[in-house]
């Protein structure tokens, strides 16, 4: 393969702590302390929290959800590490109708449960109704944001970060990827714009409202590498129900990019989307893996960073082909742009490439595995 051509600031290392993260260390209690708890209303809230957007390379909505919960929690983590230890960095997953949903990490390998399971956070839901709605308040009282799974607009991962209650009405709000949609006067709330959390509790709240209010002994560092590792493997086994995952992934990807334009428009929808997140996925496999080395030794050592390289040269090729501000940061709201006939043959071309890329990946991984006792 030849030598991608770079291009300037299309994908910043970004932060990725060299050192152990605290939460590793601890099986205790978690503090909070990043954002100040005020009450307000009946309820509380979690003050100054930032946006959740695309295109600011943490596309991966579950990933970056989690991420802003993390960080206000005061748990110090990344989301490059966030992606490398659920193992959702290494995932090329597509259905045949281009559904957004695969993007999911439940979705083929269910990579939901690795990071916090590393970190020593519990990640729990609730099924009874009445049960799991007083924990959000008293979650939300201690300054724990919740995940939930489409609380306002689309099924996206989203954040509650606040509550109020008035007349025994209790309205939820938070932060979503489409708050760059703005709200009406009546569903935003406290300074930080809020916005009403109008579908609470969102899809599936029995398994895909989280919360992350409760701790665990955490996993060695070396052994949480070992199971993203694992999983690295794993996601490139064939998918069950009507998705496409690894190499067939990858067809999917190839077949569509190759087809008129007329059929192209019509089958390949949510393309930037789906191009944005494999981009970002490869970009934060590339920063866990390199970051991870350390915790090897010798050939393996060698062999982890060699695959970080190989991630990073996937990367690299798809932008030659498509530029990061036209995949996923379109959907912050701007027009949604049609890729020409010819950047979809680059796109092919490169997926092609990546195609070999990521058999390169699974030989050097599978080596890593084999010979993990020889490590320190």
């Amino acid at each position: 393969m030849s030598e991608p051509m770079q291009k300037p600031n299309q994908a910043p290392e970004g932060y990725s702590p060299k050192e152990i993260p605290e939460i590793m260390k601890l099986a205790g209690e978690i503090k909070t302390t990043t954002h100040a708890v005020k009450s307000a209303n009946g309820g509380s809230y979690i003050d100054g929290v930032p946006w959740l957007r695309w295109g600011e390379w943490k596309d991966c909505t579950y990933g970056g959800a989690l991420a802003l919960i993390f960080d206000a929690m005061g748990v110090k983590i990344s989301y490059e590490e966030i992606m490398g230890l659920s193992g959702s960095c290494y995932k090329a997953i597509l259905g045949e109708d281009w559904d957004p949903s695969s993007e999911m990490p439940q979705v083929g390998v269910n990579c939901e449960h690795n990071a916090p399971q590393a970190l020593g956070i519990k990640a729990y839901s609730l099924k009874d109704a009445k049960k799991r709605d007083a924990n959000v308040m008293k979650s939300l009282d201690k300054g724990f944001p919740v995940l939930v799974c489409g609380q306002r607009a689309a099924p996206e991962w989203t954040v509650l970060t606040g509550y109020e209650k008035t007349g025994g009405e209790v309205k939820y709000f938070g932060r979503t990827y489409f708050d760059y949609e703005g709200a009406p006067e009546d569903e935003t709330f406290t300074g930080n714009q809020y916005y009403l959390a109008n579908q609470y509790p969102g899809e599936y709240p029995n398994g895909l409202l989280r919360f992350y209010d409760k701790t665990r002994r955490p996993l060695p560092p070396r052994k949480a590498l070992k199971i993203s590792l694992e999983t690295c493997i794993k996601t490139f086994e064939p998918a069950r129900g009507g998705y496409k995952e690894g190499y067939d992934a990858y067809d999917v990807y190839i077949a569509g990019f190759e087809l008129g334009d007329e059929d192209y428009r019509a089958k390949c929808t949510n393309d930037q989307y789906h191009v944005g997140s494999l981009m970002d996925a490869r970009r934060a496999a590339h920063i866990y893996l390199r970051e991870s080395a350390d915790l090897l030794a010798g050939e393996n050592r060698v062999k982890l960073l060699e695959a970080s390289q190989l991630y990073r040269a996937m990367l690299d090729n798809m932008l030659t082909a498509v530029p990061y501000e036209k995949t996923s940061s379109v959907f912050n709201g701007s027009a949604s742009p049609v890729w020409s006939a010819e950047q979809r043959q680059a796109l092919a071309k490169a997926l092609r490439e990546n195609k070999e890329l990521e058999k390169q990946v699974r030989v050097l991984v599978a080596d890593i595995l084999k010979h993990w006792r020889r490590t320190k």
